[in-house]
Parts: C-alpha cells; structure tokens; sequence
C-alpha cells in the first residue's frame, strides 16, 4: 500500500510540475507576442524611444523566464531567441527600421513557437 500512495504522490507532482509548465510557456508566449506587436507597430511609425522602452519591457519578460525556459528549450534555439532579441535592440538604437523589422520578425517567430513546443495541447492527445 505505501508503494500506491508513494507513486500515486510522485505520480501527482509530476503531473503538476508539467501542468504549470505548460501554463508558464503559454502565458510567456502570449506576454511577449502582445508587446512585439506594440513594438513593431511603434518602430513602423518610427516611434523609435517608445519601440525602445518596449524592446526592454520584453528583455526584461524575457530575463524572468529564462532559467525555466533554459530548463526545457534547446540551447541553439534559446541562443537565436537571444541573438535575436540583442541584434533587434541594435537595429531600434540605430534607427534602422527594414534591419529591425527584419531582425524582430525573426524573433517573434521563434519566441511565438515556445507555447506549441513547451505548452501542452489537448489536440496532441486526440
């Protein structure tokens, strides 16, 4: 019987660690895909310290997870992810804004995919 309950805990802890996984990726993805919306928009108007103030808003989201991203991500991905995200704050100081848009296209792709790589989705089961 404790052989049961002991597996039945492991079993359960699991279970859990896995459920706040999947909520923690998907709620990162949908963080960060609202503000490389809002960055994008404010680098096409050429609203270039507001597209800044935001690019550090996500670097910053970013930063939050990135232990528990690195825990499950693979390293060359989460390393595009990084290089990404430096090369887009680069291009926004620089004014740059076809180099930005192209750079930061590049990163909200890769960081838009963390949920449906990481997150758990009922539709995999069926």
């Amino acid at each position: 019987m404790k052989k049961f309950v002991v597996s039945f805990i492991v079993f359960f802890v699991l279970l859990s660690l896995i459920i706040f996984h999947s909520v923690s990726m998907l709620r990162l993805g949908e963080n960060i895909d609202k503000l490389c919306n809002r960055a994008e928009k404010l680098a096409t108007a050429e609203k270039w310290e507001e597209a800044e103030k935001t690019l550090k808003e996500i670097r910053k989201k970013w930063e939050e997870k990135s232990i528990w991203t690195s825990l499950t991500i693979e390293t060359d991905e989460l390393e595009q992810i990084e290089v990404s995200l430096r090369q887009s704050e680069k291009y926004a100081k620089l004014r740059d804004k076809e180099k930005f848009v192209g750079e930061f296209t590049m990163f909200s792709t890769l960081v838009e995919h963390i949920p449906h790589h990481e997150g758990f989705h009922i539709e995999e089961i069926l």
